[in-house]
């Protein structure tokens, strides 16, 4: 729904790059330009690929998050703000101007892809 907006800020500011939706393996080469995984509204499975390109994912509190939200944890592998524009960005800012907190939650990220491998959810699912 927003993708007007972006298309837009894309044309006006030279820093925002609007690529549009990417799947699969289309994916890769965008999560390895990236430095964090920015998704200020429901988290769901997008926390997997956080884990795995070891990018930390910032969200925020907002309602409606998947079941999968369970697996953040807040300063370890990812940061969550308050649903506030403006603590958003401090967060998004804090984490790219702090590099011990950077590799702090790189390293959770790390242990994230370890311990939620498709294997050991499948076999989850099955006990």
């Amino acid at each position: 729904p927003e993708q007007d907006k972006d298309e837009i800020s894309s044309k006006k500011y030279a820093y925002f790059h609007y690529v549009g939706p990417k799947y699969g393996d289309d994916r890769a080469s965008y999560f390895k330009a990236a430095k964090l995984l920015l998704m200020p509204g429901p988290v769901g499975l997008v926390i997997l690929d956080s884990f795995i390109s070891r990018k930390p994912l910032i969200t925020t509190d907002i309602p409606g998050h998947g079941p999968e939200i369970s697996y953040h944890d807040n300063g370890q592998n990812g940061l969550c703000s308050s649903f506030d524009e403006v603590e958003y960005a401090n967060e998004v800012n804090n984490c790219l101007s702090d590099n011990a907190l950077y590799a702090v939650l790189v390293q959770g990220c790390e242990i994230g892809a370890s311990a939620h491998t498709m294997k050991k959810m499948v076999q989850n699912c099955k006990d």
